[in-house]
């Protein structure tokens, strides 16, 4: 492992230095070809070719560079390494000397950092002066090596090392020199920044391909007749920085813990595309093709956020417990005025069971807690984080060409509004919950909540004339209310062990404001009064089992226009107008779970071990109406099913009438909807541990033998041949996470079946 680990290194340092080899190599070229490479008219090479030292002989010939470079190099090395050795010996001294004052120097270096670097030129200059070192080299180094950052950081870094582990090591004879040099400075270094870069590059070059189909020798073209090239790059830079300072105090059994810290995110993203076809001569270079049959594209944009944050815990002597959390947002996404966000929260517990009077009964309810919890948080990646919606608070300028006149213009044209007034989506989560144990043996939590979600980015209606697509507005408010209940229990007599964890929620999505809007995909709706995703549809009154029947629908309430007959369906009136069409649908079904349950079993005897897990949904809907259940509509495969379809020699036919003549049967509609509910044996496993008494006569510490198997069987009433365990929502939108509603591509799922042995050495 150590030769891995050695080899990794080697192999990352080589990617690392690889941009200082390339800059290096490329001094040895000649001047003329350097200016090539330079403009990207000849590309990067790795060996230089032809080999030529005539740049360093002009650069030689120059004493002041010389110079120059050895003072950067002297002080740029210098001055890092002086900064870190300074910064990690005093982040040391104020992270682990448990004296006041050191506490009150690391508040002093957090205000610190708060100044401006401007604001101490001046200082320094006059100490300096003052002292008569405005040439002196260490005028360089001490405002680097003793800036409040370094020693900051590594502070911060360092109050995570355990205490534990230097209490062992000076128990073993460790030295405070040994614990720094071996301990303490592999474990700072990886504890500074965590900036994170990528880059993308596509090249897609298409050449014409002819084949030949019979022996006399014509040829076809089987692709486009000219050449094509697309090239395409991205580069993203994510960076992250964050800075913690923890405060803890103690006295007569209460303590406090104080956390302050500060975060900032940033994301810069840019593409670019060029295109070209008709190319003159076989190289897949961009800038041989026509020049009348070229294209480009490019984009960028870029977002930030700033956050500062604390926390208070309290606990007094394990009984009563507090939490107060304060966190402070700003986005560059939103204009300043409702820039910032402020998201407090509050949590407190009372734990009974150790409680004086509870005493006499611990033995019985070893654990008996009380909690509740109030707060906020907000939301900044507006309208599903798609690049046109990162500044939904500015203009979007679209910009293209027209030709007018034998000529090429160029045009800057309005199509969307913006909304200087948008705010952050909020969430408010209010949970109250108890926990309670007994006989150390049996664990019960319960929890009700409600989560309320205001100020969510919508596009509500505006008036034809304004010639404009209409902005996001903070308009939408949807509520979700629901408890979780947990019960577990564990048990061992000898050598029978013997362990259940059952888990059992139940959840109600509410849509309560859109501003009196719909928003509808497919047969997917967002209503007021409804849950998210509810199903849109006509109403089914089933399939038309007699001609009397057929003849009244006809006569009385037609349906599209068509002539319906044995075997169609009949769709309920909800207008009232004796006519079905678009305007009779109306919500039918919800695709969002009410009641989600697990129950997982363990048992063991001796070295025998078996674990079931089963889980499943109680209440949901789903949808179905593609080729499966209407192949005359979309040229599916009949299946069996289809054979007992309902007509006049037919009448009781499980399926509807198959015809491509008439669409009625067709429509989205709550024929085509099923219970979604299922239990499912998710995963069991049987596993035997061997003897270790036989496997340390082999040199082995244990062996496990175990099969395993998942998704054995699944009990359903939903559609023959498809699964039920959909996250059904997927829209033309971009939302491909999820399936989309009536599609046909949630098959079930595989059934897998593992054999393992695990050896531990």
């Amino acid at each position: 492992m150590k030769h891995v680990r050695r080899i990794c290194a080697v192999l990352l340092a080589a990617v690392v230095l690889l941009p200082l080899v390339l800059l290096c190599v490329q001094a040895f070229v000649p001047p003329f070809d350097a200016l090539m490479i330079s403009t990207g008219s000849e590309p990067l090479r790795l060996l230089p070719v032809p080999f030529s030292a005539e740049q360093w002989q002009m650069l030689s010939a120059q004493s002041a560079y010389w110079q120059a470079f050895w003072n950067s190099l002297i002080w740029t090395v210098g001055a890092c390494v002086v900064q870190v050795i300074v910064a990690f010996l005093g982040g040391y001294v104020l992270a682990k000397y448990p004296a006041r004052w050191c506490v009150a120097i690391a508040g002093l270096y957090t205000l610190m950092m708060l100044m401006p670097p401007q604001m101490t030129l001046l200082p320094i200059y006059r100490v300096a002066y003052a002292n008569k070192m405005l040439n002196h080299p260490m005028l360089l180094y001490a405002p680097i090596a003793f800036a409040p950052f370094g020693t900051f950081f590594m502070r911060q870094w360092l109050l995570r090392w355990p205490d534990e582990l230097t209490e062992y090591l000076r128990l073993e004879g460790g030295s405070s020199v040994k614990l720094l040099w071996y301990c303490l400075a592999p474990y700072a270094l990886p504890g500074m920044l965590a900036p994170r870069y990528t880059t993308t590059n596509r090249h897609n070059w298409k050449k014409p391909v002819t084949t030949y189909q019979d022996y006399k020798g014509t040829s076809t073209l089987t692709s486009a007749s000219y050449a094509t090239l697309t090239e395409s790059g991205s580069r993203a830079f994510y960076g992250n920085y964050n800075f913690l300072a923890t405060l803890k105090y103690n006295f007569s059994g209460h303590d406090l813990k104080l956390i302050l810290g500060a975060e900032r995110n940033t994301y810069d993203y840019k593409y670019l595309m060029a295109y070209r076809q008709v190319f003159n001569y076989n190289y897949d270079q961009i800038d041989v093709g026509e020049i009348d049959n070229m294209d480009n594209s490019g984009r960028r944009y870029e977002w930030a956020i700033q956050s500062y944050f604390g926390r208070l815990n309290y606990n007094y002597k394990e009984r009563y417990l507090l939490e107060a959390n304060l966190r402070i947002d700003g986005s560059s996404r939103f204009n300043k005025s409702n820039r910032w966000g402020y998201f407090p929260s509050v949590s407190g517990a009372w734990r009974i069971s150790e409680e004086p009077f509870m005493q006499d009964v611990k033995h019985i309810i070893d654990g008996l807690k009380l909690r509740a919890s109030y707060g906020t948080l907000g939301n900044q990646n507006l309208a599903g984080g798609d690049a046109a919606s990162y500044y939904p608070t500015t203009q979007n300028l679209a910009m293209g060409q027209i030709s007018m006149n034998d000529n090429i213009y160029s045009l800057v044209t309005l199509n969307t509004l913006a909304n200087p007034d948008i705010k952050w989506e909020t969430t408010t989560m209010l949970d109250v919950g108890v926990d309670f144990s007994l006989f150390n043996k049996l664990n019960i939590t319960a929890d009700w909540y409600r989560k309320e979600t205001k100020d969510i980015l919508m596009k509500l209606d505006m008036p034809l004339g304004i010639g404009l697509n209409a902005p996001y507005q903070n308009a939408g408010k949807v509520r979700n209310t629901g408890w979780e209940v947990s019960v577990g229990y564990n048990n061992q007599w000898r050598d029978f062990s013997f362990g259940v964890q059952a888990n059992l929620s139940d959840v109600k999505n509410e849509i309560l404001d859109m501003r009196g809007k719909t928003s509808t995909s497919g047969v997917l709706r967002n209503q007021e009064g409804y849950s998210i995703g509810s199903i849109y549809a006509l109403k089914s009154l089933g399939i038309i089992r007699t001609q009397e029947e057929a003849d009244w629908v006809n006569a009385n309430c037609p349906q599209f226009k068509e002539t319906v007959q044995i075997g169609d369906i009949r769709y309920a009136d909800i207008d009232g107008n004796n006519s079905i069409d678009e305007n009779d649908k109306d919500i039918v079904g919800s695709t969002i779970p009410r009641y989600t349950y697990s129950l997982n079993l363990n048992f063991g005897w001796k070295g025998l071990r078996l674990g079931l897990l089963f889980q499943g949904v109680g209440k949901t809907d789903g949808y179905l109406n593609t080729y499966y259940v209407m192949p005359s509509n979309q040229g599916g495969t009949f299946r069996k099913e289809h054979l007992d379809w309902a007509s006049a020699e037919n009448p009781n036919g499980k399926t509807p009438r198959l015809t491509s003549a008439n669409k009625n049967n067709w429509y989205d509609s709550s024929f085509w909807m099923k219970s979604a509910a299922y239990l499912r044996l998710k995963n069991i496993q049987l596993g035997y541990e061997l003897p270790k008494s036989w496997m340390h006569r082999i040199g082995l510490n244990s062996a496990y033998l175990y099969v395993n198997a998942q998704n054995l069987f699944t009990v359903t009433n939903f559609w023959d041949g498809y699964d039920p365990e959909v996250g059904y929502g997927g829209d033309s939108s971009g939302d491909f996470d999820v399936v989309k509603l009536g599609s046909a591509n949630n098959y079930p799922q595989v059934k897998i079946v593992t054999v393992g042995l695990e050896l531990k050495f």
